[in-house]
């Protein structure tokens, strides 16, 4: 998913699927639920296992290889981690894990991964991780989980990993915020109450967790490139869902306003059949609520006397739904609703295949700075390089300056690296073999 094919789009890979490759011999890691962004060739969530080898050479190769295959901790991926349990190598038929609900509609781009707690090891001790991604173009990702572990009090945590250290801060609402260094923000917004941590990762990373410790949990968390908005938490605990079980955010600010909204159900089964919040807009905004039941819906938006807008969601109307279940409508800051009006089928650049490039990969050898070897053939993958059912082809790049140009799904519009999520499962590869040689 990307914002464009101009060179400072922002782009974005999601990971969701089963254990494909041969155990100990295969090149795809553990990092179902995965997302990495990136602006341009700046990465803003960092996808840790192909950045490492790239911008902490040696060291970060035997990180790598030490995390996934060594210590099996697996703790350097944007995914649920509980303690004692780790993503392990779970095949089909075992697991069904897999992307559904993807939608590209113009505007946004909406995905699920399901059923990725059978991704865990050991067996039970995760019963539940759904991971819905919403992406508001050109720059805002709000990512709503759903967890449930086997035992309350063990330790959990949501973790995303951005390249240098990055600025901490608590917003308005006490939420905590993170300013990334290239240029970005992180906003844990559920659990209210959470506590984060950090780790700095051989000086090139750093992870930051989000910890709770209750069995059943609901995460929220926007991420924002390209400037810093702000972010409100709409919730019926907040006091501005006034009817209707939904859930989500309002980012405010440049380059676009926009409002997401989840059905709040943790079984994450539920449909949305109407509504009502508040929103203080400062411009016209789009505004999506996913998951909404089928049938016509009738959309109103009234200025109340705090100079907020009331948006009023309710069955019977023409206004429908995608057949994915999304309602996506604009509302201007003086309370004009209009529909969204829906793409038609697009093609890739010419001359470029949008996800099943054949072109091989370049070597990881001078232009990755870590082996001359050539790498091993892969298959396309948003996290790893190696998973065929995850939602999207596309990983953002390595830092500048390191060569290449891996050419997968027409990246030859990021002019200068090589592409970090296919290296995240390369450099394991070679890492293993330096190791076993």
């Amino acid at each position: 998913m990307r914002s464009s094919w101009a060179t400072d789009a922002t782009w974005a890979s999601f990971s969701s699927g089963p254990y494909t490759d041969a155990p100990d011999s295969g090149e795809q890691l553990f990092d179902q639920g995965g997302l990495a962004i990136a602006t341009g060739d700046q990465p803003v969530l960092v996808n840790a296992t192909g950045w490492l080898p790239q911008a902490a050479g040696e060291n970060g190769e035997s990180f790598v290889y030490d995390d996934s295959w060594g210590s099996e901790t697996r703790l350097l991926n944007n995914t649920f981690h509980v303690a004692g349990t780790i993503q392990g190598a779970i095949a089909p038929p075992q697991s069904t894990t897999h992307v559904e609900r993807f939608e590209d509609g113009g505007s946004y781009v909406r995905a699920r991964g399901a059923a990725i707690e059978q991704m865990y090891t050991p067996s039970g001790t995760v019963t539940q991780f759904v991971r819905d991604v919403a992406y508001v173009r050109p720059g805002t990702f709000i990512v709503y989980d759903r967890t449930t572990s086997a035992t309350a009090g063990t330790d959990q945590w949501m973790s995303w990993h951005v390249p240098g250290t990055p600025t901490q801060s608590t917003s308005s609402d006490g939420t905590p915020r993170f300013d990334v260094p290239t240029g970005g923000t992180i906003r844990a917004l559920l659990p209210a109450g959470a506590s984060t941590a950090t780790t700095n990762v051989l000086n090139v990373v750093t992870r930051v967790e989000v910890h709770s410790s209750a069995a059943t949990q609901d995460w929220l968390t926007a991420v924002t490139t390209g400037g810093a908005p702000n972010v409100e938490r709409l919730s019926a605990a907040d006091g501005n869902v006034t009817s209707g079980a939904v859930v989500g955010a309002h980012v405010v600010g440049s380059p676009t306003e926009s409002v997401v909204l989840f059905p709040s159900d943790h079984a994450a089964t539920g449909q949305t059949t109407g509504a009502d919040y508040v929103v203080a807009q400062a411009a016209s905004a789009e505004h999506l609520l996913f998951d909404v039941a089928p049938g016509g819906y009738t959309v109103t938006a009234t200025l109340n006397a705090a100079g907020k807008l009331a948006i009023h969601v309710a069955s019977g109307g023409s206004q429908t739904p995608t057949a994915n279940g999304t309602l996506a409508f604009t509302v201007s800051a003086t309370g004009t609703v209009a529909a969204v009006s829906r793409p038609s089928a697009t093609s890739p650049p010419v001359g470029n295949d949008a996800g099943t490039n054949s072109e091989a990969p370049p070597s990881l050898g001078d232009d990755a700075g870590t082996n001359s070897e050539a790498p091993p053939s892969v298959g396309l993958s948003a996290g790893d390089g190696s998973t065929p059912s995850s939602a999207s082809a596309e990983s953002p790049t390595a830092p500048k300056g390191t060569g290449g140009g891996c050419n997968l799904s027409t990246e030859a519009a990021s002019s200068s690296a090589d592409c970090f999520g296919l290296l995240g499962g390369l450099a394991a590869a070679v890492a293993r073999r330096r190791k076993r040689a």
